[in-house]
């Protein structure tokens, strides 16, 4: 049986999740990943046929983040001026 782990922020600052099957006693693999900080980078990694069953294991208060470049934008100047300019456009 596969089952979601919410890893926490245990191995470092990012809040991470994995899957752990009880069957064989260890964490899922997937493209040399055990463990992932977000749905996006999981999915990249996840080979195989099934990935509704992964995703239906999720927990439904498992925040849905973008990838990490994604975040690291967000999070820049060059975000914040370009808000700072959407919003004088009001």
């Amino acid at each position: 049986m596969i089952r979601f782990i919410n890893i926490g922020d245990q191995i470092d600052d990012k809040n991470r999740f994995a899957f752990y099957d009880t069957i064989v006693d260890k964490f899922c693999e997937f493209s040399g990943s055990q463990s992932w900080d977000n749905i996006t980078d999981f999915e990249k990694d996840y080979i195989g046929d099934d990935i509704d069953r992964y995703r239906r294991l999720i927990h439904h208060n498992w925040r849905i983040v973008v990838s990490d470049y994604e975040s690291k934008f967000r999070n820049s100047d060059a975000h914040l001026a370009h808000d700072t300019f959407l919003n004088t456009l009001k």
